[in-house]
Formats: structure tokens, C-alpha cells, sequence
């Protein structure tokens, strides 16, 4: 064997089990970066660095490199209650968090310390990482793998995560590894001006993890994500009830069963009213939009598990049959394929009902699987707003949901292919008035891809207008971009040396470093564009 030093400055000795730990963490790195090409190289760099196995050293190193979940705690009923994520999920949620060197990030759901590492690789000595969880059990254990590894900067709290850290904020990012009910109040109150919260959100029976920024009203989703966590314990466990027919049919609903688990088996056992309602799935059928859009549409879904032979013709995802229930039926979805002599290709939607009413909820359900598929080319857009917030579901599709301390509006963005940026008021009524038209940004990655053609649509607050790049000049620096552009067509309220000491506020010594870019813009004729509310 032979010495090694690592960053942190702790001596091992090299072994044959550190080489082939290596050589597996390699592969799945290798193998996560062919299927997620759109990773970014910093992330995908920590993933090779940190030794996954280090953090599950009860399990095979083999085990410890498979790109899968691995239960590291469970209840006396064999529930789980802690794991270490899948490495794939956490390098896209990782990517989402647009880390950088020197963030302060709060990390809700310890797990086994892993992703704490991650998380303090990307920010470097100069930042800082707490990682909160509500079982001592398991902050015992991720503090020691933390410790072990050479992560002994990284804050391990045992507290309810529903509660934040209100000591260390503001957080410029907060990253939320259990399945929540809803975004807590106070870690929208502990992000920073401009931050981002990652979290998995609790969607009846399903989650979707979304990348939501702090807005003046809350917050405003960025990206959607199928995937799913634990979920969260504690003040704001989300409800949940579970009922079982015989050994094999296991019932389980966000909230009360919307029937009596034995009437549901009963009507399953009947003669069902079909619909095949038209909507195609281009092969292999990403009925996952699908899913959410019925599930924010209708309380009354859950699942079943059982085995493949019950109902056979069922739909299921992550192996189980979601079901709806209303006025006394219940419904599930199908799929069969268009070309029935080659499987794989696009399938048609179909909905099954049982019991009094079936041929209503039938209709009811294609219904709303025909109203997604005018709307599947875009993805759902989440808005947190205030438990006393005056909301309404507004546009194609839109839906509010209450939850305990909010309010989420959930709409299909009409405009998918906007990108979208975030402005103070004064600048957002320059460009709202003409005054402006020239923005001004750091030239990072989203901002180096513009082109001219593409659409921008400003978000301030509740408001959005939208723009067309007319073109995208990029310079090394702020200061020679305001020896070439015109400084009235940016701000003409304020004079070049008011508007670099903005930029200087506005932006770190990482981001102006990366140069920058003047985006000339114009203002979409779209009477519903420029002047609508979100």
C-alpha cells in the first residue's frame, strides 16, 4: 500500500479496496454523466471525489455504487426511515442549487451525511453547511461519517428541519432531502434575497422536485424533477393513511381514503366502463405529466399495491395502480399501443371506472387527460404563496391548493420556451415603459447561451412582461461593456458609476469574473405579454 494526502490534509494508506472503490465509483459517475448529460462538470467532479462507501459502511462496495437508494434505518414495522439518495437525484438536485464558492447552505434531512459532503465540496472552505435532522439516531451517524471523511466544518443539528436554522440565516441556498407537504414557512423566511430552495414536493401520492427562488410574494418554481423522497417527519408530516384488503392489496392516500378500502376491491372486481380518450404518449409513454395534472385536479386519488396479475390492464407507475375516487366510483388509467404488431411505440390513454357514476367519472377523467395534452409541452409552474393570500386559478389548467401554512397555485406555462429572469421595481417599469432596453447581467451559463430571437419573460413580484433578445453582446467585463454601450439605454435614471457600484452589490467577485453581457431587448406586441399578472 502507499501514503495519501487528501485537500483536507488527512493521511490514509491506499489499499485494494480503495482501488476498487475507485474503480466502481468511476463507473457510476461515468454512468450517471452518459445518462444526465446535461450535468454540470463541478457537480459531476464532487460525485467522483466523495467516497459514497465511506458513508453506508455497513453495505458491499459494490451495493454502495449501484446509482439506487440504500434504507439505512427502519422502524419496528420495517418502514424506512432514513436512506442515502440516489446518486443521480442528487447530482440533478445538486445542479439545481446553482452552487458557488462561499454559499451558506442549510441542508433539511441528514441522512447519513453524504449529500452534506457534497454540498461542502461545491462551496469550498470559504462557505457553510448545517445539515438538520429530527432524529438523533441519525445525526449521531452522519455526524461521525462526516467526521471520519474529513468534513468535521459541516454543522450536524439533531432538530425538527420544519423549523430551519434561524441562528445561521440568511441561507443562500437551502436544499430539502425528505419529502415535504409544503415549503415551511420559515425557510422561506431564512432564504436570502435571491435565493433558491430545492425540495421535494408532496403531491397527493406522487412528489416533484422543484428548484423554487424567493419572490416578493413567496416563491415561484424554476424546474420540475420527477422523483420522491422519505417523508418528511415532524410539525409538518404530511397526512397519510394506509388500509389493507387480504394479504395482497394494500391501499395507501395523502389525507382519508376517499372509500372503504373493501368497497374499492369490490368494485375493482366488476366490469369496467372503458374510455380511450385519443391522448397519445410517444414510446416510452412519460405519463409522469400526466400523473401530476390529475393528482393537483383530484384529492381523491391513491394508490394500491398489488401484484401484476390484479388488474392486469392497469397503468402503474413505480409499480403501483393510482387510482381516483369521486361520488362513489373509482377510476385508474391504461395505455395501449397505437400499433398493437410494435410495442414499442406511442400509446393511447385510456380510463377505466367502476361502480355507481363510472360512466361519469370516466368522462370526467378523459376529459381532463384530453385539457393536459394541450398543455403536456409545458411544465407546471408552483407559486407559494400565504396561508391568507387572495389567489385565483388563473389560466389553462390552473389549480390552488391549501395546505397548512400556504397557498400553491399551480398553472401550465403558455410559454414554455421563455427564459426567465428576475427584476426590482425600477428597472421592470423602465422596460415596462420603453426607458429601457438594454439589461445588463453577469455572462454565466444561462446568460452565455442567449441568442438573439429567443424570449425573455421578467418576473417582479406578481408581475411578468415579456421581451424579444434582439441581440447579445458578451465583453470580458462589466466596466468594458460601459465603455461601449450606451448607459442611458440601461438605467437613464442613473448615472455609470451609480449603475457599476449596483452591479458590484448585485454580484460577487465569482460571478462578475465570468465576464459579462448586454442583452438588447424589445418589448412583445402580446396584449396578454407585457402587461399580465402571474
Amino acid at each position: 500500500m502507499q501514503g495519501l494526502s487528501d485537500q483536507y490534509g488527512i493521511v490514509a494508506a491506499v489499499t485494494d479496496d480503495d482501488n476498487r472503490a475507485t474503480a466502481l465509483r468511476t463507473a457510476m459517475v461515468d454512468r450517471i454523466e452518459h445518462g444526465f448529460p446535461h450535468l454540470t462538470a463541478p457537480t459531476l467532479q464532487v460525485v467522483r471525489r466523495v467516497p459514497r462507501h465511506a458513508f453506508v459502511p455497513e453495505v458491499d462496495l459494490a451495493t454502495a455504487y449501484i446509482d439506487d437508494a440504500v434504507v439505512t434505518r427502519r422502524d419496528e414495522s420495517g418502514r424506512s426511515l432514513s436512506s442515502i439518495s440516489q446518486p443521480s437525484m442528487v447530482a440533478q438536485m445538486l445542479d439545481m442549487l446553482d452552487l458557488a464558492p462561499g454559499h451558506r447552505v442549510l441542508e433539511i434531512g441528514a441522512g447519513t451525511g453524504y449529500c452534506a459532503a457534497l454540498l461542502a465540496e461545491l462551496v469550498g472552505p470559504t462557505g457553510q453547511v448545517t445539515t438538520i435532522d429530527i432524529d438523533p439516531d441519525v445525526t449521531d451517524e452522519a455526524h461521525r461519517h462526516l467526521d471520519a471523511n474529513g468534513y468535521s466544518r459541516v454543522t450536524v443539528t439533531c432538530a425538527d428541519g420544519a423549523l430551519g436554522d434561524a441562528n445561521g440565516a440568511p441561507w443562500d441556498r437551502i436544499l430539502v432531502s425528505v419529502g415535504a407537504w409544503e415549503p415551511a414557512p420559515e425557510w422561506i423566511a431564512q432564504l436570502a434575497p435571491g435565493g433558491r430552495l430545492v425540495m421535494p414536493l408532496a403531491l397527493g401520492r406522487i412528489q416533484r422536485i422543484l428548484s423554487f427562488e424567493a419572490t416578493a410574494y413567496g416563491l415561484r418554481s424554476r424546474q420540475v424533477l420527477a422523483g420522491g423522497f422519505l417523508a418528511q417527519r415532524g410539525r409538518d408530516a404530511g397526512p397519510r393513511s394506509t388500509a389493507a384488503v387480504g394479504e395482497e392489496l394494500q391501499f395507501e392516500a395523502a389525507g382519508e381514503l376517499p372509500l372503504v378500502p373493501a368497497d374499492i376491491a369490490e368494485m375493482l372486481a366488476a366490469e369496467p366502463v372503458r374510455i380511450w380518450t385519443g391522448v397519445g404518449l410517444a414510446y416510452p409513454s412519460p405519463y409522469d405529466g400526466l400523473l401530476v395534472y390529475l393528482t393537483v385536479h383530484h384529492p381523491g386519488m391513491f394508490t394500491l399495491a398489488a401484484p401484476r396479475t390484479y388488474l392486469p390492464d392497469a397503468l402503474r407507475a413505480w409499480g403501483l395502480v393510482y387510482g381516483i375516487a369521486h361520488d362513489g366510483a373509482v377510476a385508474h388509467l391504461s395505455l395501449r399501443p397505437t400499433n398493437p404488431g410494435d410495442p414499442e411505440t406511442s400509446h393511447e390513454v385510456g380510463v377505466f371506472a367502476y361502480g355507481p357514476g363510472a360512466a361519469g367519472l370516466a368522462a370526467r377523467i378523459a376529459d381532463d387527460a384530453r385539457a393536459w395534452q394541450h398543455l403536456s409541452h409545458a411544465d407546471p409552474v408552483f407559486e407559494v404563496y400565504p396561508k391568507d393570500a387572495r389567489i385565483e386559478a388563473e389560466g389553462a389548467g390552473a389549480v390552488v391548493l391549501d395546505k397548512q401554512h400556504s397557498r400553491i397555485r399551480v398553472s401550465w406555462d403558455a410559454d414554455p420556451d421563455a427564459i426567465e429572469m428576475h427584476l426590482l421595481d425600477e428597472p421592470f417599469e423602465l422596460i415596462l415603459n420603453g426607458a429601457k432596453t438594454i439589461e445588463v447581467r453577469s455572462a454565466d451559463r444561462k446568460r452565455q447561451a442567449l441568442r438573439a430571437g429567443d424570449r425573455i419573460r421578467f418576473t417582479c413580484g406578481d408581475r411578468t412582461l415579456a421581451v424579444r433578445v434582439i441581440d447579445v453582446r458578451r465583453y470580458d467585463s462589466f466596466e468594458s461593456l460601459y465603455e461601449t454601450e450606451d448607459a442611458d439605454r440601461i438605467n437613464p435614471c442613473r448615472s455609470i458609476a451609480a449603475q457599476l457600484a449596483g452591479i458590484d452589490a448585485l454580484y460577487g467577485p465569482e460571478k462578475r469574473s465570468l465576464g459579462a453581457v448586454a442583452i438588447e431587448l424589445r418589448l412583445l406586441d402580446d396584449p396578454d405579454g407585457p402587461h399580465s399578472t402571474a
